[in-house]
């Protein structure tokens, strides 16, 4: 299954540029079991940087697909054609996508130097066979839209227009769905943002037969009927994988991980191996396969074992989520599992939710009982008939650790001398590890040390270390011994210090004047400084704050430790990583508290 979704590839290679489309119409007639796709659009270069944007002109053609016909021409601006593209000048590019390899392809349209006020006039006609009866249609990119219609002709059409917009003019019936709009501005993803596709307006169209969710599972059941869970390859590395396990646990942890670690990740996907999984006595056998390979694998596995699970479709990847307005396939992007939690032996802190545990195969790290942050917070459809449900993942936020502890002592003239160390576990360990495994000595040491002065500016670092965690779930270590003139300034009776800390979410200028969702990791951000002071100085006075919103918490602590240390920590937690308009506020009230904590100084006085 594509790890990147075909219509936002689409998306990205059509809105290439900002130039001004004076016209663009679409039309989809639906012939049968085929579908025969035609844009015409007409481009305004307006801009200097139109002309590089727009030099070479990107068609994507699916595997599915037919590239019937594409013209492209260059106009003056009175309309007059003054050069024309011809197809034996276009040149191909082979699998564009992350796949190791695919059977789609784009055609490029290598456009002749142009000139400031020219008009690029393009016409693409593609005949495909879906895998299911729906097509994709943006309607909105980062360019200008003057004039826009969409017109979708076919038997039983149902629709859906999202995120709405009331420039866009929709009119429809079973048989015809025409949307139009004049004056489309370019759209802006704004930072911390869902993909593309669920910021700008989006035509998603099926026709046919009726189908809701339930459909589309027994329809991708019936897609898997050609790759049989089971087998004798299936069974026998089952027997020996578990060899002497009888714990259902320690069985699902001994699968899981053969499946996570043994069997490569790699995508083949040509045609509908977009969607069909290979059967899974040849995964085994060839040692590799993508996620629903992977997924059908250990599915077949866990069978033999008498473990019940499904295969679940989720939109992985930062700010991925699924219309659910309109029941298709096409915004799914992965495939995962679910366990049927108690005969998985499910312990507390896994994710579990509706009774079943969710395992992603593909993950290199973390078992059974850890999800990469690009599965959590989001809706999954679990495959499973008529019984076909959706679920919604958590936030696994309590293990999304970044910790930060800084220890040491004051000198007399407020120099800090201290051992700082920063904890990632979860998502936030994944890249180091990868590092710590790969990267020569010399580069890791650069990387822990922009982290040292990034985490307390201003200080100097003497010696690092670093280490991997031997935890269930991805963790790193990584250390410094520091210095620091001036940590503590003023005199006797006025001295203060700043203890900076980790922050959960960005400045609260980010929910100003917005209503796309924001979308960022979840977790648990802890900072520590633990400081012993010289003889006769005084700590500072007590404090506890704590800021609870429908989003996270904050929670502020400054006062002596058991030993007469001074004591500040600060521990700051974001509970989803979806926000929508709704909890903006909560999101915005979190980020002021966290700002004033930052700016607030420490301060070191006697009582009284």
């Amino acid at each position: 299954m594509r790890r990147v979704a075909f219509a936002a590839m689409l998306l990205a290679a059509i809105g290439a540029g900002a130039a001004t489309i004076t016209e663009r119409e679409v039309t989809v007639t639906v012939e049968g079991a085929a579908v025969i796709e035609s844009e015409r659009i007409v481009v305004l270069l307006d801009d200097p940087g139109d002309i590089e944007a727009w030099s070479d002109y990107p068609v994507v053609v699916s595997g599915l697909s037919e590239l019937v016909e594409c013209t492209a021409e260059v106009l003056d601006s009175t309309g007059e054609v003054v050069d024309k593209v011809p197809r034996k000048r276009h040149h191909r590019l082979e699998s564009p996508t992350c796949e190791l390899y695919s059977s789609d392809w784009v055609n490029i349209v290598p456009f002749p130097p142009l000139v400031l006020g020219q008009i690029l006039r393009i016409v693409v006609v593609q005949r495909s066979t879906p895998v299911f009866p729906s097509v994709t249609v943006m309607l909105a990119d980062d360019s200008p839209q003057r004039h826009l219609r969409v017109e979708v002709r076919g038997d039983r059409l149902r629709w859906h227009v999202g995120p709405p917009d009331e420039r866009l003019a929709v009119q429809g019936s079973p048989q015809k769905l025409v949307v139009e709009a004049h004056d489309l501005p370019a759209f802006v993803v704004p930072e911390h943002a869902p993909g593309r596709d669920l910021v700008f307006p989006v035509l998603r169209v099926a026709w046919g037969e009726a189908a809701d969710w339930v459909g589309i599972g027994r329809w991708y059941e019936g897609l898997l009927a050609s790759a049989p869970a089971g087998g004798a390859g299936v069974a026998e590395l089952a027997r020996s994988l578990c060899e002497g396990i009888d714990d259902p646990r320690q069985r699902l942890e001994a699968l899981t991980t053969h499946v996570q670690r043994k069997v490569r990740y790699e995508a083949v996907e040509i045609g509908q191996g977009g969607w069909v999984p290979k059967p899974p006595n040849e995964v085994i056998a060839r040692g590799w396969g993508d996620c629903k390979d992977k997924s059908r694998l250990l599915v077949g596995l866990l069978a033999e074992v008498g473990i019940s699970a499904h295969m679940v479709l989720i939109r992985a990847g930062a700010g991925g989520r699924v219309p659910v307005d309109l029941a298709t396939p096409f915004t799914f992007n992965h495939c995962i599992v679910a366990v049927t939690a108690d005969a998985a032996g499910a312990r507390s802190g896994d994710p579990v939710v509706g009774g079943l545990l969710v395992v992603d195969p593909t993950s290199a790290l973390g078992g059974a009982g850890w999800l990469p942050a690009s599965d959590q917070g989001r809706p999954a459809l679990v495959v499973d008939g008529a019984a076909t449900r959706w679920l919604e993942i958590p936030d696994l936020y309590p293990v999304e650790n970044r910790l930060l502890n800084i220890e040491g002592e004051i000198g007399e003239d407020g120099e800090l001398a201290a051992t700082l160390e920063v904890r990632l576990t979860g998502d936030r360990a994944l890249g180091w590890i990868e590092s710590l495994r790969s990267e020569p000595h010399e580069r890791i040491g650069e990387a822990v040390q922009r982290l040292v002065t990034g985490a307390v500016p201003g200080c100097t670092v003497d010696s690092m270390e670093w280490s991997e965690l031997d935890i269930s779930v991805p963790g790193v270590l990584l250390s410094a011994r520091i210095r620091m003139t001036n940590a503590v300034r003023g005199e006797e009776g006025g001295r203060w210090l700043h203890a900076p800390a980790l922050g959960a979410v960005p400045d609260a200028g980010l929910v100003d004047q917005r209503s796309v969702p924001v979308v960022l990791p979840s977790g648990v951000h802890l900072t520590r400084w633990v400081l012993k002071l010289p003889e006769g100085w005084c700590g500072p006075l007590p404090q506890d704050e704590v800021i609870d919103t429908k989003v996270g918490r904050m929670r502020l602590q400054v006062g002596l430790d058991e030993a007469g240390r001074v004591l500040v920590e600060r521990r700051s937690e974001l509970h989803r990583s979806w926000i929508a308009e709704d909890d903006f506020e909560a999101l915005r009230s979190l980020a002021v508290a966290e700002s004033r904590s930052d700016r607030r100084r420490v301060r070191l006085r006697c009582p009284g």
